[in-house]
């Protein structure tokens, strides 16, 4: 495969990762849901992880996790508690209502999934990949570039 096709390939997926991105959170808004406080509550939900984990596994920076998680916990979707390795360090603790969300959201997210990529795989990534695998995009941009060597 020649430079100009992986790069115009990598091109198209950053563009239909993008549309995805938009069509979900278009979709989760009108259902009275975020794109983003889901995303957290997956990432949150599947073992007990610190907000700096939480960080890099969303890939967002430090205020916008802060800010994510300050809107969950009024909502009563999450809570943060101290962590038992580490005291210094909070736990993000998804609640009952935070999984409700979660799970009332999972079929608008999988129609999604299987309209746009069909047999592509989508219905089998894991559920914190389907929301974000749109932000590790440039990362398996930057490992493709590095492993094709230099453009030609």
């Amino acid at each position: 495969m020649s430079a100009r096709t992986i790069s115009d390939l990598v091109v198209q997926l950053q563009l239909l990762a993008r549309d995805i991105e938009l069509d979900a959170a278009r979709r989760l808004e009108e259902a009275g849901a975020s794109l983003l406080l889901v995303s957290v509550l997956i990432c949150a939900d599947a073992t007990e992880k610190t907000q700096g984990e939480l960080v890099e596994l969303a890939l967002l920076d430090r205020s916008t996790m802060v800010h994510t998680v300050n809107a969950l916990e009024p909502d009563g979707l999450a809570t943060r508690e101290p962590s038992q390795k580490d005291r210094r360090a909070r736990v993000v603790e998804v609640t009952d209502e935070g999984r409700q969300l979660v799970s009332s959201t999972q079929n608008v997210l999988d129609e999604l999934y299987d309209a746009r990529l069909g047999d592509a795989g989508g219905a089998r990534l894991l559920p914190e990949r389907r929301f974000l695998g749109h932000q590790r995009m440039p990362d398996r941009v930057r490992r493709l570039a590095r492993l094709r060597g230099p453009a030609r």
